[in-house]
């Protein structure tokens, strides 16, 4: 999706049985830019923390979340081009 102000993401439900779960998010920055997002604290970034993003108007991420233990806690890696 675009971004516009602020996004704050967060995850409900429950998973019953012991699977993998991975969601995979695709994110644009809008035309103006410096829009931010943010993760519950569930997430653990790759190098422990979410890196500092280009801002720039039309940057585009890609978001990968993968968890082990019914989605209580997320590992997370993001990128972008």
């Amino acid at each position: 999706g675009t971004l516009g102000d602020i996004t704050v993401f967060s995850f409900s439900g429950t998973v019953l049985v012991d699977v993998l779960v991975e969601l995979t998010l695709t994110l644009t920055q809008d035309g103006v830019g410096n829009r931010s997002f943010t993760f519950p604290e569930s997430v653990t970034w790759e190098n422990g923390e979410l890196p500092d993003l280009p801002m720039t108007p039309g940057t585009r991420y890609l978001i990968k979340l993968i968890s082990t233990d019914r989605a209580t806690t997320f590992l997370g890696k993001v990128s972008w081009f």
